[in-house]
């Protein structure tokens, strides 16, 4: 289905891990990841939304080169209009290639969540047009678990932040 939340946990969850207590740079990370992790679904949008049958509803966009070339935009895009300070991160310093890896891991992500659930996705696109299947009978209950335990993790690491502001106080 085109435009739901389903594939925005993990884009959600990563900032949340690497950006520590920088609320500007974790929330425009995230909101990088949903519109990237978003592109994909235009397709489908296209399809049964506006009625346009010929745009395939997992079509190129559903393909691990169009992940690499909306990644690679998108990273470079986010990176060079943004102003904001290095991503400090439990980890250390963030590099400055954590744009691609926040904008990579989650359009792979999206792609390997709908392979198990459509038989109509061609992930080698363009140097193979014919459809890989990846299909499984209970695809979507594993695509359903994989994306239901990133959601709750993200809404984990929300409620251990707003309880540990709350305690500080």
């Amino acid at each position: 289905m085109p435009f739901t939340p389903y594939h925005w946990g993990l884009t959600l969850v990563l900032p949340e891990l690497a950006c520590r207590d920088n609320a500007p740079r974790k929330w425009s990370l995230q909101t990088m990841g949903v519109l990237l992790v978003t592109i994909p679904d235009i397709e489908g949008f296209a399809n049964l939304v506006l009625g346009i049958e010929t745009i395939a509803i997992h079509g190129p966009l559903h393909s691990f080169f169009s992940c690499l070339v909306i990644g690679l935009l998108g990273s470079m895009l986010f990176y060079l209009t943004t102003k904001l300070p290095p991503i400090r991160a439990s980890f250390g310093v963030f590099p400055k290639w954590g744009f691609l890896y926040l904008s990579l891991v989650p359009l792979v992500f999206h792609l390997f969540i709908d392979l198990p659930m459509y038989t109509d996705i061609e992930p080698w696109w363009p140097f193979s047009t014919t459809p890989t299947s990846f299909y499984h009978q209970s695809g979507s209950m594993i695509s359903f678990f994989i994306t239901l335990v990133a959601w709750i993790g993200y809404l984990s690491l929300l409620f251990v932040r707003l309880f540990w502001s709350v305690m500080d106080r």
